[in-house]
């Protein structure tokens, strides 16, 4: 009996004792809030964190310490990451919510560093929280660094998507210079009677005028898709960005004797991303469908591009949907996600990154890339992208 009475006795310590040795075991640094943000124990962890930072004596000792008041004068002090952690903190310090979680930058002068904090909260009668902050540096910078793969991947199937369409480019830029040629030659013409008609020349001057601003415009617009740089986030309209991209692969199309048909919805509202970006997706979309029906029986052949909203019947929806039909052979059910996958491809000297990429990229763009089949033969591939300030479908 004197030993179950030892045991009672001592129990609370140890209890105390476990409690501090598992704090303090732990990587993170922890601490221990009451509802008031006020707080009541931190493990080793903590208190070297705040030492390694110059921290003042009361803040690396820890407890007592008003945390929810430190949190509110680095937010009034421009630190806006502050204002995401005070909105996420207090309902859960409040008993409103269970948990929260919230990835930080943390900066100093000579380095980056980035962590991840979680509360979550007390159960039963006691209310508080326990709070965790840890180091996240690592996985941020090889997050970082893969991106920066992803990107360099990104770019260059971009310039060999151009490279596989040089006869619809070159069709495209001959167009406007072949008209500048024929209206110099036809002036040149007219500056060779006895009568010059000036108003005649006048309009000959105006079309070369214009059209060499239409090939200025298709040069540009190939560097734009061909150069490397930073995402640009920008507001896109949807319908004009498919007729930017359309002519590109008109050549393919006309060669590979293919219907092409636009039917696209008026009044859509804008969608915000990296236009060039986008405009590979589209690109390899089209490509894509193309090549689809290599083999399917000429007459037979067509490609449809579709725009509409999502998440409305009466017009304007959350979210805008492009949709690219074709006619080809079609892929069985369980082989529709896998053509996603990279390295994954149908066509014998084919890498199979295009579709990866770009569903990569429309998921950085907080949307949708899928296929599905069509009833009478062939695949669609649906793109949703969110409109302006609404998350997609």
């Amino acid at each position: 009996m004197r030993d179950l009475d030892n045991h009672a006795n001592t129990s609370p310590i140890a209890g105390e004792a476990l409690i501090a040795a598992t704090l303090d075991s732990l990587t993170e640094q922890v601490a221990v809030v009451d509802q008031t943000g006020t707080i009541l124990r931190v493990n080793e962890s903590w208190k070297r964190n705040a030492a390694a930072n110059d921290a003042q004596e009361d803040l690396t000792a820890g407890v007592g310490v008003d945390y929810l008041l430190a949190v509110r004068q680095a937010y009034e002090a421009g630190d806006h990451s502050a204002g995401d952690c005070l909105e996420k903190l207090e309902p859960v310090l409040a008993g409103e919510e269970p948990w929260m979680e919230l990835e930080y930058p943390c900066h100093g002068p000579e380095v980056e560093r980035w962590f991840l904090m979680r509360a979550v909260a007390l159960k039963g009668a006691r209310v508080g929280a326990v709070i965790s902050h840890l180091d996240i540096t690592d996985r941020w910078r090889r997050d970082e660094h893969i991106d920066e793969l992803r990107s360099e991947l990104a770019h260059a199937s971009r310039v060999t998507t151009m490279g596989l369409l040089t006869a619809s480019l070159a069709h495209e830029l001959n167009q406007p210079l072949t008209a500048i040629v024929s209206n110099a030659q036809a002036s040149h013409r007219v500056l060779d009677t006895d009568a010059v008609d000036a108003e005649q020349i006048r309009d000959a001057l105006s079309d070369i005028a214009a059209d060499g601003m239409r090939a200025a415009e298709i040069i540009q617009r190939l560097r734009t898709l061909l150069e490397k740089r930073e995402t640009h986030r920008e507001r896109v309209a949807v319908n004009a960005m498919i007729r930017e991209i359309v002519p590109l692969i008109r050549i393919r199309v006309s060669d590979s004797d293919i219907d092409l048909t636009l039917d696209l919805a008026p009044d859509l509202g804008p969608i915000v991303g990296d236009r060039v970006q986008l405009q590979q997706v589209l690109l390899n979309l089209l490509v894509n469908a193309c090549d689809a029906m290599e083999t399917s029986e000429q007459g037979n052949r067509r490609l449809t591009v579709r725009s509409r909203p999502l998440g409305s019947d009466a017009g304007e929806g959350s979210a805008i949907e492009i949709a690219v039909s074709d006619t080809g052979v079609g892929l069985a059910p369980e082989a529709l996600d896998q053509m996603f996958e990279p390295f994954v491809s149908s066509k014998s000297d084919g890498m199979g990154l295009g579709l990866s990429i770009s569903r990569w990229i429309v998921d950085m763009h907080g949307g949708r890339l899928w296929a599905t089949p069509n009833p009478d033969g062939g695949t669609t591939l649906r793109l949703a992208l969110p409109v302006a300030g609404q998350p997609a479908e």
